[in-house]
């Protein structure tokens, strides 16, 4: 895989995961509930997040970035500190859910 592809997905990765903390910790809201990947996609579209060719984001393409992380073993670095959550909340299985392509979370 090229370099510019891996560097983008881990820009992308980073955002993707920097939405759903601050938004689960009320530091931010979005407007919306972040309940799956065509959401997390409109949120980042809103924010001006691109793919790598400078198109709009697609649940697709976020699958497609969470797919070449997890088989690059890129995920770890990423993990956000739980702590920041108040208790056990949705957001947490949410996010979870994201990192590990859970299908009740993405729109199959």
């Amino acid at each position: 895989m090229k370099k510019e592809t891996i560097s983008h997905d881990l820009k992308l990765f980073s955002r993707m995961t920097e939405i759903l903390v601050t938004q689960g910790t009320g530091r931010h809201s979005y407007g919306v509930d972040i309940e799956n990947l065509v959401t997390l996609a409109v949120v980042m579209n809103q924010q001006g997040d691109t793919n790598k060719h400078g198109g709009k984001l697609t649940a697709n393409t976020l699958k497609q970035v969470i797919y070449r992380l997890r088989h690059g073993d890129g995920l770890d670095d990423l993990t956000p500190d739980w702590s920041e959550f108040d208790g056990p909340d949705a957001l947490h299985r949410q996010a979870s859910n994201l990192i590990h392509l859970k299908s009740d979370f993405i729109l199959e």
